[in-house]
């Protein structure tokens, strides 16, 4: 049996109460719970394919060397690093990951990031390793 709970204690680093939701669950954890490792190239490769695709949906256009002009003016980054987050050469950090999120809304970021597929399958891919979670 899953119970929800909402943790009311401290954050341990801001010291304000923490506000997330949290799981307890009574029983043997499951492929959504358990706290198995990630496999780090796999979450990698995901995580970039993924987050090239959300910029193409945040900023259309007829080429890569557009978009990348387009998102960089946004983020107030070089249209350099964009190319090459586009191109899965490099990592986005996560402030840019969040601002596109914030730009195309949870609905559309949710579509993009999981391809249709539920979180627990995307979570399996990657916690067992897949090389490829989806195809295109």
């Amino acid at each position: 049996m899953t119970k929800l709970h909402r943790d009311l204690s401290s954050h341990p680093r801001t010291g304000r109460p923490e506000t997330s939701w949290k799981e307890s669950v009574d029983g043997p954890p499951n492929s959504e719970t358990s706290c198995a490792p990630v496999n780090r190239v796999s979450l990698q490769e995901v995580s970039r394919e993924r987050f090239a695709d959300l910029l193409r949906v945040a900023f259309p256009a007829r080429s890569d060397a557009a978009t990348a002009r387009a998102a960089a003016a946004f983020l107030d980054v070089s249209d350099r690093a964009v190319l090459n987050w586009l191109r899965g050469e490099t990592s986005a950090p996560f402030d840019a990951v969040f601002a596109i999120g914030c730009r195309v809304g949870v609905f559309q970021l949710m579509e993009v990031m999981t391809r249709g597929e539920s979180r627990g399958s995307v979570l399996g891919r990657i916690v067992s390793g897949a090389r490829r979670v989806f195809a295109r």
